[in-house]
């Protein structure tokens, strides 16, 4: 993955872990910034929580998380801030703090940037040590797409562009 970038008004944010579907934001980050034009400050977060540190002063945040819900594994989903955990199964999250508690925090604080996109894709397997389900493996090219597609259709007062 990269490590310059000569954007920081908006961040891609993708929150997982090196077990089983979990990855998936962290692989669909590698796949973007291994782009050439790719210029963005993209993060690898192992909790929704280190967003408070890193969020202040950006017009725009993208987070990526493989979620449990009532899907199909590899299924793509994008939501726009405010949105509800109802689309999740369990309530919690494997990261601490979940998303939408964090963001409601930085919202109260005003951190929370104009523009907040959630993609998820459904995942089934969060074991230790475990092999990404292969359909969520097949679908993080299309999650890495409509990244793409998001920023494309950006602002450019929200992207630096």
């Amino acid at each position: 993955m990269k490590t310059t970038f000569h954007n920081s008004r908006c961040l891609i944010a993708g929150i997982g872990s090196p077990h089983g579907d979990d990855q998936a934001g962290w692989m669909v980050l590698d796949r973007l910034s291994e782009k050439e034009n790719f210029h963005y400050d993209v993060r690898k977060l192992s909790a929704p929580v280190e967003l408070l540190d890193i969020i202040a002063g950006r017009d725009c945040l993208i987070c990526l998380d493989a979620t449990e819900g009532n899907g199909t594994p590899g299924t793509v989903r994008r939501h726009l801030w405010p949105f509800e955990q109802t689309w999740i199964k369990y309530n919690g999250s494997t990261h601490g703090m979940d998303l939408v508690s964090v963001l409601k925090i930085a919202e109260s604080v005003a951190l929370l940037p104009e523009e907040v996109i959630l993609w998820t894709i459904e995942g089934t397997n969060w074991t230790p040590g475990a092999e990404m389900n292969p359909l969520v493996k097949k679908s993080l090219s299309k999650l890495a797409h409509h990244v793409s597609r998001d920023l494309a259709n950006m602002p450019a007062s929200q992207t630096g562009k």
